[in-house]
């Protein structure tokens, strides 16, 4: 079909690419030039919806609008902060990356000391552009399981505060500013976003649970709450301790039901907590991370005996390993303390 002309004057012409009418225009009053101008828009087209499915990039950044309303902010933020460390590949057709090209990227990261968490988001990523791209009926091969996370990858390990720091908390958890959040921290295990949401109705003092019902993301530095997942219901709510219930009841006895124990008629913003957060920390001699405290929680449940099912569901995490592997941290620590003490016992009484 060739061009036809508009009531206003601008040439058109409509095509069938790739089983779809697509209709062109054109400004130019010359037919010759018109027609020039429309092919152009559709090699331009062309090119375009062959890159939308073909190139790395392209299928990446697709890839991430699907999943956008489907994760959270931070983990949305995390993934195409991982996006990043795969620029190698970001003008290549998805059919000419080998597993070898991605291996060898990845071996790369590791000779660069990446730790352990950025190489495993790399891999994370460029697997799940791999699985967009099938999806799009491409014919690839999925070498996913054939790919590694190098040997001499560093793990950054959490480390549980000690005792000392431990005692501190629990002694100075109503006499400091802001203690009774790194309080609330250390015997719930909660993650800053999930105590951020708590609100005084959903705290039952009489069968001391604390319901867990939603979170906060903080976007933009801004909070915003969010329901959990219904699937979560009771096995997520978290025992109300011994230890913590009489500072919690006297904390927010004035409160409104709808008050969040922290921040009352809204949460506090993510500057807000850090700010409150530091001059804690400087408040109390040590300086630690919220998510350390999280450590500490995992810590006591190992020392109380709690079996590794239990202090998965209190914990909340999603895989039995994860607690496992914190586990296993603590018990090798346990084993080097208890040698060092044989070394000294057999040191001071034999040598």
């Amino acid at each position: 079909m060739g061009i036809t002309r508009r009531k206003d004057g601008r040439a058109m012409q409509t095509v069938v690419i790739d089983g779809k009418s697509k209709t062109f225009y054109s400004k130019e009053s010359n037919d010759k030039k018109a027609l020039k101008d429309i092919q152009q828009q559709m090699l331009t087209y062309q090119s375009d919806l062959y890159a939308r499915k073909h190139n790395f990039l392209k299928l990446a950044e697709q890839m991430l609008d699907s999943h956008e309303d489907t994760v959270s902010y931070s983990t949305h933020q995390g993934y195409v902060h991982a996006l990043k460390h795969l620029t190698a590949f970001y003008d290549k057709n998805i059919e000419d990356i080998s597993a070898s090209m991605v291996q060898s990227l990845l071996d790369d990261m590791a000779r660069q000391k990446y730790s352990y968490s950025a190489i495993h988001k790399a891999k994370t990523v460029f697997g799940m552009v791999l699985t967009y791209a099938m999806r799009q009926d491409l014919s690839l091969t999925d070498f996913r399981r054939a790919l590694r996370i190098p040997r001499t990858a560093t793990k950054k390990k959490v480390k549980s505060p000690d005792d000392v720091i431990i005692e501190t908390i629990t002694q100075s958890a109503t006499s400091v500013e802001w203690g009774m959040w790194a309080m609330c921290l250390l015997c719930t295990g909660y993650r800053r976003g999930e105590l951020a949401a708590i609100q005084k109705k959903q705290i039952d003092f009489d069968n001391n649970i604390i319901y867990y019902k939603q979170t906060v993301e903080f976007i933009h530095n801004q909070a915003h709450v969010k329901e959990t997942a219904k699937t979560l219901s009771s096995e997520n709510d978290m025992p109300l301790l011994a230890i913590l219930k009489p500072l919690l009841f006297d904390m927010v006895k004035d409160m409104h039901p709808d008050d969040f124990i922290f921040g009352k008629e809204k949460p506090l913003s993510e500057t807000q907590l850090n700010k409150r957060w530091k001059k804690y920390c400087k408040a109390i001699g040590h300086n630690i991370n919220m998510h350390q405290l999280r450590h500490a929680y995992a810590k006591l449940l190992y020392k109380a005996g709690v079996d590794v099912k239990t202090a998965q569901r209190l914990l909340r995490h999603a895989d039995i390993r994860t607690t496992m592997n914190i586990y296993t941290d603590f018990a090798d620590e346990m084993t080097i303390k208890s040698v060092d003490k044989i070394n000294q016992y057999m040191s001071h009484n034999f040598l």
